[in-house]
């Protein structure tokens, strides 16, 4: 693996370096270049929106053989010529060069030396073994025995290794093993203590992540679990990486969005002392979602900004922030009810129209607020006007998009539907009291129903 770096001398035009390089290495033989921004939730190469294909099991030229088909059926379905990257985690070859060392038991019995002897011994004149620690004031050292770099100046010196028998003979590493030059992976890795092979695989920036989840679950995972080796079940097959994560988020989000409307619907039942006004006012919640979705589809008209972990987490934001208006209308309308003994749809309309300044002056100065978080500003360089979004602004700009666009819904429609859905909840409560009032008991007269009727309709004004 060769790993490099480029510096944009305008830190804001940093991306525009991923084209260049990106033609630049497509056509080096024998390699797979990756080429992406890191950004604060990536680490070099890794994270971000990489889906990993992990392939795992016993037999490594197996899963050799596996992951080089994963690799050309992802390929097929996501074109590198097309943005987007694959890479093979180790590689899919086994031709690095291996020296294998296969002990004589036979021959090491009757020395009086066992495996673990030889390995020791073999490790510590080529590597260098552990052999103890060593403490200075506190510190731990560890005590390493290593041979002289004569003995293994070339890879046929590793027969003549010497090594001291428990007898006290000293005898060439090839009397009691083999020392056979093969070839094998550059690198083995375990994944639960099972050989694994990953395929990571980040899609093109206009690929939704779920989107590519869906493709590789429902075309790459079954064509190679209908292959033999994964049948046995001594193979498998799982995602990792970020689309892992994915599942897990959405599935976290979904009940933390859940929570913030149950907790939302239920302190304004107990400030308004009623379980029906707050149906009305969480409509404005649903017209802000909407708005939120209308937000983030505009931005993505002029750049790429995916539902991200910050981009959800502004749907969370709205909802205790869209339902101000609705409180403030519906509790202006209450006032004049019940203070002033208004009717119903005049005290309706007189709220919309006090309170609908206030409303706009409170939702223009967030917008405006919010505005350039969103919208790139124009900068003139060179004699050119360019549009350009601030260093690090993929942490904010999904989420005020979304903000954005709820409020400038949810305030719009919230001064209509807001005041029809509260007129006809009362209008439902009333016609339900006159219902209930007008019927007569079976053990009362009728002289006694009205003060009951009165009482009814004071508590209702009330």
């Amino acid at each position: 693996m060769l790993f490099m770096g480029a510096r944009s001398q305008d830190p804001l035009r940093a991306a525009e370096l991923i084209p260049v390089l990106r033609k630049a290495t497509t056509n080096i033989p024998g390699t797979f270049a990756i080429i992406q921004q890191s950004s604060l939730f990536e680490n070099a190469l890794t994270g971000g929106r990489s889906i990993e294909i992990r392939l795992s099991g016993p037999e490594l030229e197996v899963l050799v053989q596996q992951a080089q088909m994963a690799f050309g059926m992802c390929m097929q379905e996501f074109p590198m010529s097309e943005g987007n990257q694959l890479r093979p985690v180790p590689g899919l070859d086994l031709s690095s060069p291996e020296m294998h060392v296969k002990p004589n038991l036979d021959q090491a019995a009757e020395l009086g030396m066992t495996t673990a002897d030889i390995g020791y011994t073999v490790n510590a004149l080529i590597d260098g073994a552990y052999a103890g620690d060593f403490w200075n004031e506190g510190t731990k050292i560890d005590l390493v025995i290593y041979g002289s770099d004569d003995y293994v100046n070339y890879s046929q010196d590793i027969s003549q290794l010497p090594l001291s028998t428990p007898r006290g003979r000293i005898v060439p590493l090839g009397t009691v093993a083999d020392v056979e030059l093969t070839s094998g992976p550059e690198q083995v890795v375990h994944n639960e203590r099972q050989r694994s092979i990953t395929i990571q695989l980040t899609p093109a920036p206009q690929i939704p992540l779920e989107t590519a989840m869906r493709i590789v679950n429902d075309k790459i995972r079954p064509a190679l679990m209908a292959q033999a080796p994964f049948q046995t079940g001594n193979y498998q097959i799982r995602l990792a990486g970020a689309a892992d994560k994915l599942v897990s988020t959405r599935r976290e989000l979904q009940w933390n969005l859940l929570l913030a409307v149950v907790i939302t619907y239920l302190l304004m039942a107990a400030l308004f002392e009623s379980f029906v006004y707050p149906v009305v006012i969480m409509t404005s919640v649903a017209l802000a979602l909407v708005g939120g979705f209308i937000g983030l589809a505009f931005l993505n008209l002029y750049i790429f900004q995916p539902l991200d972990m910050l981009t959800m987490l502004g749907f969370v934001i709205l909802i205790g922030t869209v339902v101000n208006n609705a409180i403030l209308i519906i509790h202006q309308s209450l006032n004049y009810i019940r203070d002033e003994g208004m009717p119903d749809k005049e005290a309706i309309l007189l709220s919309v129209r006090t309170r609908m300044r206030p409303i706009f002056m409170s939702t223009l100065t967030t917008v405006l607020g919010m505005l350039p978080l969103v919208v790139p500003l124009p900068i003139f360089q060179d004699g050119e006007l360019i549009w350009m979004s601030g260093a690090g602004s993929e942490l904010y700009r999904g989420l005020g998009s979304v903000v954005l666009g709820g409020l400038l819904v949810s305030t719009l429609f919230t001064l209509v539907i807001v005041p029809i859905g509260f007129s006809l909840v009362l209008d439902m409560r009333r016609k339900t009291v006159e219902l209930v009032s007008s019927t007569p008991s079976s053990s009362d007269s009728g002289s006694a129903n009205q003060p009951v009727k009165t009482s009814v309709a004071h508590k209702l004004g009330s």
